[in-house]
């Protein structure tokens, strides 16, 4: 893969790499929460750098004061 290119994962594929049914997915999108998404065709398609920054942006550090 090159710089360039960027991968996609489907909304079934995020679904089960989380842990979670897609319709939290559904809901998240709904709320504007989750990661970005696009519309391809009728397909949703989330990219796995929006994957990674909405990750990192949502750990948490449990000895940390909220």
């Amino acid at each position: 893969m090159n710089a360039n290119t960027t991968e996609f994962v489907s909304e079934k594929q995020l679904a089960t790499r989380l842990g979670i049914a897609r319709g939290t997915l559904r809901k998240w999108r709904h709320y504007g929460r989750g990661p970005t998404f696009v519309r391809m065709g009728g397909s949703i398609r989330y990219a796995e750098s929006a994957i990674r920054t909405w990750l990192a942006q949502n750990e948490k550090n449990p000895g940390a004061a909220a």
